[in-house]
């Protein structure tokens, strides 16, 4: 009995260091949200009109950081941050945007209301019946007004510096996705020479948007794999059948100058002769050559595919007659 005892007091003194030193964490992240000069973004209600309001803007509180229940990586793990990080990081993170899903938040509020299989015209009639509950509206309103300084933070701080890159003198501007920020969060936990594998979808290759995360691979890691599949086959339940992911995996440190890559596969089983039996390597320098503004790295059924856009830039045709063209 007495040993119970002296166990819970240990765990329950445990707990409140803990709790002291988040409560210090979570001030020093205050602090930095304040000197990004990030906002709290309010969202309003506009009665007269039955909708959201404008918003109002105002001093973010430690309270607003409290809410967002932050883990603090460098203190959770402080001895594997102490030597550099992780040995390896395994990953299959969410793939939603950073934004309000009205569909997803009101569903648990009413029965009718579907996420995948509901008009906007429907919806928009249900929302208006659900938000008439004062209660309602008030965690609506409280919901909607949890992610613009989020997302702010996201855009400014130099921890998801790779979020967003320039291209012909413009910088790149999409919807912040959670598969990209636990991306580039993947690699800053790593050591250098730790490796990452995690399964994303296959914009992280191809999207303007996300040519800061290729530049991050291409120049500060080694990427040793590249494997894209299509979803034909239902590997992913709920997921469209055309959806394409990719499994990628790098090594932190030094750069790539060419990697293995396969597109278009429809079996988990090539993974396993991957790479050499299944696939092709690919060159860095093609890449930039082939998209030099984005860096997007083109999808070849084939090494001979690979090998025709290979020959193309080293024996550019200018003529308009493409059958002037040597191969």
């Amino acid at each position: 009995m007495q040993a119970t005892q002296d166990l819970t007091a240990l765990r329950e003194d445990i707990q409140r260091q803990k709790d002291t030193a988040y409560e210090t964490l979570n001030a020093l992240l205050h602090k930095q949200f304040h000197d990004l000069g990030i906002k709290y973004e309010e969202v309003t209600w506009d009665a007269a009109k039955g909708k959201e309001g404008k918003t109002k803007k105002r001093a973010l509180t430690l309270d607003d950081i409290t809410a967002l229940k932050p883990f603090h990586w460098a203190f959770e793990f402080a001895e594997v941050m102490a030597r550099g990080g992780f040995d390896a990081v395994i990953a299959n993170p969410p793939w939603d945007v950073v934004k309000p899903n009205g569909k997803e938040f009101l569903e648990s509020y009413s029965g009718t209301i579907s996420k995948n299989k509901m008009s906007i015209k429907d919806f928009e009639k249900e929302k208006g019946k659900l938000l008439a509950d004062p209660a309602i509206l008030t965690e609506w309103l409280a919901y909607q007004s949890s992610f613009p300084y989020v997302s702010a933070y996201y855009r400014a701080a130099p921890q998801f510096a790779h979020q967003s890159s320039t291209v012909n003198g413009k910088k790149t501007g999409s919807d912040l996705n959670l598969y990209k920020l636990f991306l580039e969060q993947g690699y800053r936990l790593l050591r250098d020479g730790g490796e990452c594998g995690i399964v994303i979808p296959s914009g992280v290759y191809t999207d303007l948007g996300a040519k800061g995360l290729r530049e991050m691979l291409f120049e500060k890691t080694e990427v040793t794999g590249l494997f894209a599949f299509e979803n034909r086959r239902m590997i992913f339940e709920n997921v469209d059948s055309r959806f394409k992911f990719v499994v990628l995996s790098f090594r932190k440190g030094h750069s790539t100058q060419d990697f293995p890559a396969a597109f278009m596969r429809h079996d988990v089983k090539d993974l396993k002769n991957f790479p050499g039996g299944v696939g092709m390597t690919l060159s860095v320098d093609n890449v930039r050559r082939l998209s030099p503004d984005s860096l997007s790295v083109m999808e070849f059924k084939s090494e001979l595919d690979a090998h025709i856009a290979e020959k193309m830039l080293r024996f550019p045709c200018w003529a308009s007659n493409w059958t002037a063209c040597g191969t």
